[in-house]
């Protein structure tokens, strides 16, 4: 992925090789500190951990192409939530991993798949299992309607996550965003 010098909100698109997050950077934006750095959603740079679905800060003071290595989320296609429930048979591949857990209030994650996913397609589920899909709990007041990501040095509502983006979003309670890979009408 490329960009360009100046300020990013970056996430994994894939589950890191490594989850030191210099680690995994540095090979693409060259130096820590003097090129290029990096903050979580609480301001903290030292030490960084690279999670799939966390979205960071970085800075950059040169344009640079961004190369991630690691494993894509993949499941089989017989094992997905509905699957589970009927018991058709599952091997260890699901899409759990794409499963996003966020905090009461502003959380900064990242799309953990390889592909786009529109936020209408996300389920939505709260600490007793309760599961809505995105316009219901945008109406029951869990989750805003608005998602923001970082476009030409502003924020802009989303309506899609994209690979390698990091975005905002704001929740009443603790929740799981289920992000799924799904067609898009075009």
């Amino acid at each position: 992925k490329e960009y360009t010098d100046g300020w990013h909100l970056i996430g994994p698109p894939v589950v890191p090789w490594d989850d030191v997050l210099v680690e995994n950077f540095t090979g693409s934006f060259g130096t820590w500190g003097a090129e290029w750095v990096a903050y979580d959603v609480s301001g903290t740079y030292d030490n960084l951990t690279l999670t799939l679905g966390e979205g960071y800060y970085v800075a950059l003071a040169l344009p640079e192409l961004l190369t991630q290595r690691g494993n894509p989320v993949i499941a089989d296609p017989d094992c997905n939530d509905y699957g589970a429930l009927t018991g058709a048979a599952c091997s260890d591949n699901s899409f759990a991993s794409a499963d996003i857990g966020v905090d009461k209030g502003w959380n900064l994650i990242a799309n953990p798949l390889v592909n786009k996913v529109s936020k209408e397609t996300f389920d939505i589920t709260d600490v007793n299992g309760v599961t809505k899909a995105f316009d219901d709990a945008v109406d029951a007041g869990w989750i805003a309607p608005t998602i923001y990501g970082w476009f030409e040095n502003s924020y802009e509502s989303i309506d899609r996550i994209m690979p390698f983006g990091g975005y905002f979003v704001n929740t009443s309670r603790p929740l799981t965003l289920k992000i799924r890979p799904h067609l898009f009408e075009d």
